[in-house]
């Protein structure tokens, strides 16, 4: 009927990559007002909006954005 099935033995896992969990809640955490901004873009409201939520958001995302190049550069340094 043919050969039996033949199932791989698990491989041990291996080592965990060490990773710094102040960049990785750092960068969630602008990915999130990212978000939050990009929804109002879509959503058609302007750019300063008209409550002092929406234009907050807009303007804290200006000093956020280099967080995804930083988060990158510092995981290296």
């Amino acid at each position: 009927m043919g050969a039996p099935l033949v199932v791989p033995a698990p491989v041990a896992p291996t080592a965990a990559t060490s990773r710094i969990a102040s960049i990785d809640l750092m960068r969630g955490a602008v990915m999130v007002l990212m978000a939050i901004d990009h929804v109002r873009v879509y959503s058609g409201l302007p750019a300063g909006g008209p409550a002092a939520g929406s234009f907050f958001t807009r303007w804290v995302t200006h000093f956020v954005a280099p967080a995804f190049i930083l988060g990158g550069w510092l995981k290296y340094l």
